[in-house]
């Protein structure tokens, strides 16, 4: 019987390969945090290892000489998560600052389910992340993560196709460049304002460091600043494992944004 017929009876390993389904490429303490079980980080990074050694799992090191790991073409056959694929290499520094933001918007009360832009399903428009906000209703806010910045014709196109499509609610860009917020601001002030008020932007300085916090960040909406808190909701400082349970208690918080 080989190991790669054990591994997937294995309940870790397969925990492992779900979570990197779904967030694309994780830090090796972001994972074992995502890992819904019992084990020890030093178990962790053996399973994490035996998964290379049979080709299921690739890794990086960046950002001080972190450890990220992602799935290969033959690692994806073992999830279960949709539209998934492996990062291209070009790619992997982009996903990796995706997944981490991602992950710190989880901490708010208020936003219950996230999705990578490898799980949204649309061909009309390709958000970074996908995130769900629940107040007295659901809403669906695309995440932008705008690390240089685009030309006037490709973010009005955008911004007209956030627009028309049904399927999102609201529109956040994110990025460390005051100047983008700026010049971004001004196509917007440009265009029909009927729309406007759909768009947020978040001026985030620290989202290239190793640990980007969004506590003390920017953000605007209709050129002028509002707290992020009623937006999405309360930082959660300890976050319990599963969607769930980030927002059982946490229902009677009001806004006036949705």
């Amino acid at each position: 019987m080989s190991e790669l017929f054990l591994f997937s009876k294995s309940q870790i390993y397969r925990e492992i390969i779900e979570a990197l389904g779904k967030w694309k490429i994780l830090e090796c303490r972001d994972l074992y945090k995502t890992i819904d079980m019992k084990i020890s980080y030093e178990t962790l990074k053996r399973r994490v290892r035996f998964l290379e050694q049979q080709g299921l799992l690739e890794s990086k090191f960046s950002n001080n000489c972190l450890k990220y790991v992602y799935l290969t073409d033959l690692g994806i056959r073992y999830t279960s998560q949709d539209q998934t694929f492996s990062p291209k290499e070009e790619e992997i520094s982009h996903d990796i600052i995706c997944s981490k933001v991602v992950q710190e918007f989880l901490k708010f009360s208020n936003v219950v389910e996230a999705k990578m832009y490898h799980q949204i399903s649309t061909a009309y428009i390709n958000p970074d992340a996908e995130l769900i906000i629940q107040k007295e209703n659901s809403y669906k806010m695309a995440l932008e993560i705008e690390l240089t910045q685009k030309s006037q014709k490709r973010i009005k196109n955008k911004f007209e196709k956030y627009s028309d499509h049904k399927d999102f609610d609201y529109c956040v860009f994110i990025t460390n460049k005051k100047r983008i917020i700026e010049t971004y601001s001004r196509y917007l002030r440009e265009m029909n304002k009927s729309f406007q008020e759909n768009f947020f932007f978040i001026l985030c300085d620290n989202l290239l460091d190793k640990k980007p916090v969004l506590d003390s960040i920017q953000c605007f909406h209709l050129e002028e600043v509002v707290s992020l808190n009623k937006i999405f909701g309360e930082k959660i400082e300890v976050v319990p494992k599963g969607v769930a349970a980030r927002s059982q208690n946490l229902k009677d918080q009001k806004t006036q944004y949705f």
